[in-house]
């Protein structure tokens, strides 16, 4: 089981640091745990040249009908997060 970081532990490891170089992320099996969230927000505050973050949605046949709106809704509130890089495309992508 992983443990989801606080903002201040993530900070103590990764301190006031801009990502100037970093234009391109893609996560694979999103799931929407808090840690997952808390990353991508960090990297939409601190990625100033930041072009394209695509979000890929675990599969999951198992998956119920209001986890799936949940993880949509999740999608739709990863788009309203702050953004270091005026350009950045937020794409979320769901395979089911």
């Amino acid at each position: 089981m992983s443990k989801a970081w606080s903002k201040h532990e993530t900070e103590a490891v990764l301190p006031k640091y801009k990502f100037s170089h970093l234009k391109f992320v893609e996560l694979q099996d999103f799931r929407g745990f808090k840690n997952e969230v808390n990353m991508i927000k960090f990297l939409l505050e601190n990625a100033i040249v930041l072009e394209k973050l695509i979000n890929r949605v675990r599969k999951d046949s198992n998956r119920s009908s209001k986890k799936k709106q949940k993880l949509m809704n999740l999608g739709n509130k990863l788009l309203t997060f702050p953004r270091a890089s005026a350009c950045v495309r937020i794409l979320y992508v769901q395979n089911w």
